[in-house]
Parts: structure tokens; C-alpha cells; sequence
């Protein structure tokens, strides 16, 4: 679909109640009016979507203008088509054959690219970061599909700019309010900025010890070592390299 002549793309999310088009896209088109909404949105963890209005999109599909209420959130990273647009325009989707029509009219169904696929991790606010120091910096991981499981998932080490850098960091499963390590090394103050992006979040599996090895472990018998022994066999070279004009007293020292 398109908007204002823009290639737009968009998941027909068939989990999801209610459309929701992400704040970014509104913001290339200012002159879009954004109308409050008292509505409440929920991911699948249980944590709340921001919701900053609603709004109605003159998207295009075939050169047939396709009119779309939508709610708007920061939160999301792409236009989610939600269970009640489907009603809307009477979508009919044949599951086996992936055919789906709108308003009677086919359309061509096509996966996600895979640089859609990323989750942002973008700061929640203003924040300085002092010279020579670290701080946690507040953050918020946009949402692929409001159903999404709940996985652990990481922001590797990376570079916003010279001198400021994000260090590796588990995240925790919510995409609010969530610790991001940032380090700035520079001598004078680093800011950073509502909305500014801090990396993107990978899924990741947490590996205990049984399921690193999930082979039968057997007993093997270590020899008894010989504490004193070994000792012996890592101080005399030492002593041996000190200076020829240290007593026998002070090596007794030493080896104390």
C-alpha cells in the first residue's frame, strides 16, 4: 500500500483488535490531523501500548483509495491491520492458497523484508551521560506484533557516536522502562535525546549447564596433587632469580 505516493509496508495481523500505525510514519506527513483517544492497548506481556490518538489514512492499493481508521503508538514499528480493518472492508483470506481480497478486490500478498524484522531499542528521554562515567539510560523496545511472545532478548555493544558507547545488555521481557548501559568516554558530557536509537534488540536463549552438554557425564578418578609440591615447584624459580646479594634470611621471608 501507499500513502501520499510512499510505498508503505504494512502486517495484516489477524491477533490484533485494533489497527495501529506507528507515530513515525505521521510525522512525514504533518499535515495529517491526530484526534485524542481514551482507548487502552495491551502487548502480550501484559504491558500497556502507548497510545498517542487516532487517526484516518487515505492509504492507496491498486490505485483504489483504501480509508483507514487507525490508533497511533511509538510503540510499533510498522502499520498493523488489525482484525477490525479486516471487517471493514469484508477481507476474505484463503489460508491455504495465502490469497486475500479486500472489498472484493485481490491483492498480492508478499513476506517481510528482513531489515523489518529488527526490534529498536530507542531512548525513552532526555538523559546526560557525565564525562569518564556510565549510566543506565531509559528505554523502550518497539513491538513487532502486539501478541508477540515473550522472549529475553539483547542489545549488543555498539557506538551511537565518538566516544559514546552502549554496552552489551539482557533486556528484560517488556518493551518499557527497560536499563540500557551506555558509557561515555570522552571528557566532557555526552546528551541523549527522546526517540534517539540506541541499537537493536536480538533474540536470545538462555543456556544452562545440563543443556550445554546433554551428554551422560562418567566419574574419572583424579590423582591426589601434592599441595606442597607444586608450590615448591613454582616459588623456587623465583628465588632463584633474585639478586646474589640477598641473604638466606630474606628468601625465607620472601617464600613466607
Amino acid at each position: 500500500m501507499s500513502l501520499f505516493r510512499k510505498e508503505i509496508p504494512y502486517l495484516v495481523d489477524t491477533g490484533c483488535e485494533l489497527t495501529l500505525v506507528p507515530k513515525d510514519l505521521l510525522d512525514h506527513f504533518p499535515n495529517v490531523s491526530l484526534s485524542p483517544s481514551i482507548r487502552q492497548v495491551w502487548a502480550a506481556n501484559n504491558t500497556p501500548i502507548r497510545i498517542d490518538g487516532k487517526t484516518r489514512l487515505p492509504f492507496f492499493l491498486n490505485d483504489r483509495c483504501v480509508w483507514t481508521t487507525a490508533l497511533v503508538s511509538e510503540d510499533v514499528e510498522e502499520v498493523m491491520l488489525g482484525i477490525d480493518w479486516l471487517e471493514e472492508h469484508g477481507c476474505v483470506w484463503d489460508f491455504k492458497t495465502g490469497d486475500l481480497s479486500i472489498d472484493g478486490q485481490p491483492v498480492i500478498m508478499t513476506t517481510r523484508c528482513s531489515y523489518i524484522r529488527c526490534r529498536w531499542v530507542l531512548a525513552q528521554g532526555y538523559q546526560e551521560i557525565p564525562p569518564r562515567s556510565q549510566t543506565d539510560v531509559t528505554a523502550r523496545v518497539t513491538l513487532q506484533s502486539v501478541h508477540d511472545p515473550v522472549k529475553d532478548v539483547i542489545i549488543e555493544t555498539n557506538q551511537v557516536r565518538p566516544g559514546l558507547y552502549v554496552g552489551r545488555t539482557l533486556l528484560p521481557p517488556k518493551h518499557r522502562d527497560v536499563k540500557v548501559c551506555v558509557v561515555n568516554t570522552t571528557t566532557q558530557p555526552q546528551y541523549i535525546t527522546s526517540g534517539s536509537c540506541l541499537g537493536h534488540a536480538a533474540t536470545v536463549t538462555l543456556v544452562t549447564g545440563e543443556q550445554m552438554d546433554p551428554r551422560p557425564r562418567t566419574e574419572t578418578p583424579i590423582a591426589p596433587i601434592d599441595a606442597e609440591q607444586s608450590i615448591d615447584e613454582i616459588i623456587e624459580p623465583v628465588l632463584d632469580s633474585f639478586p646474589t646479594d640477598i641473604t638466606d634470611g630474606q628468601k625465607v621471608k620472601n617464600r613466607e
